[in-house]
């Protein structure tokens, strides 16, 4: 986290042609919650660093500072 009141955006890590991915940033969307997207490969997903985000290798994987991972959508 940065310094005190200022909170890092939510990261959401997807694929561009995913639909499960499309399916949270839909939601984050509507929810008007502020995130940062980062595209990812399908052949990314089962290599290092991307398995330290999510350890099934699949997306999508969303970063929230206060919690860490979310990774099932």
């Amino acid at each position: 986290m940065g310094p005190i009141g200022q909170l890092q955006p939510l990261k959401l890590y997807s694929h561009k042609r995913g639909s499960n991915p499309w399916k949270v940033a839909l939601t984050l969307e509507e929810l008007d919650i502020s995130y940062v997207s980062e595209y990812l490969e399908f052949d990314q997903t089962k290599t290092e660093p991307s398995l330290s985000l999510n350890p099934n290798g699949k997306l999508p994987t969303l970063r929230i500072p206060t919690v860490k991972w979310l990774f099932l959508s």
